[in-house]
């Protein structure tokens, strides 16, 4: 069985694009350093592992991981299998220490761009948008746009959340996956929109 190495994570907060106006509960961001068990240390990058409302952080998150820490899916950064209850007390103290959510903290991570499927841009609607470059992936064309400022930082917080909120409302929201970007190269994003 393959498992992922999780080097690192950083927890972050930032404003929920979604919650109403009499709400200030945060979004938030944990990003991880991951790489396979077959890879190299050096290969490890900058990943996000969650992006959601504070309520799906407790409620599916936290006990998603501790669940996947316990059945070997993620080892700490020796390679060794911990108990999920011990990447919990590691997840606390990082919350403890949790940072606003901007443009440089991401950067500062390799993160200057993200893009999503074709399906999760047609379900945002953002296909035709001008600020958005389409970037082809293999049999697939990917949407996005390089995170410049904490506006860009706050938009892709602002999609995942809603790509979540749509497949909640299917019943099929998976707190790791569903709608959470992949990273591209901003490059690539020019490139294409040039």
């Amino acid at each position: 069985m393959s498992a992922t190495i999780l080097q690192a994570f950083q927890v972050f907060t930032t404003e929920n694009p979604l919650a109403s106006s009499r709400s200030s509960l945060p979004a938030i961001v944990v990003m991880g350093r991951i790489h396979e068990t077959d890879q190299p240390a050096s290969d490890a990058r900058w990943t996000f592992l969650f992006i959601g409302s504070l309520d799906e952080f407790h409620q599916r998150f936290i006990f998603r991981m501790e669940r996947e820490f316990d059945h070997g899916k993620y080892l700490d950064r020796r390679g060794q299998q911990v108990r999920g209850a011990d990447f919990i007390r590691q997840l606390n103290k990082a919350i403890e220490q949790a940072r606003i959510l901007t443009a440089t903290e991401l950067r500062k991570r390799s993160i200057m761009a993200v893009t999503w499927s074709q399906d999760n841009a047609e379900t945002l609607g953002i296909t035709t948008h001008r600020m958005i470059a389409k970037v082809p992936f293999f049999t697939d064309t990917r949407y996005g746009f390089e995170i410049r400022d904490n506006s860009d930082a706050q938009r892709m917080v602002l999609f995942t959340m809603k790509l979540k909120e749509i497949a909640q409302g299917m019943g099929r929201c998976d707190p790791l996956y569903t709608g959470r970007p992949m990273r591209e190269l901003p490059d690539r994003l020019q490139q294409q929109a040039g």
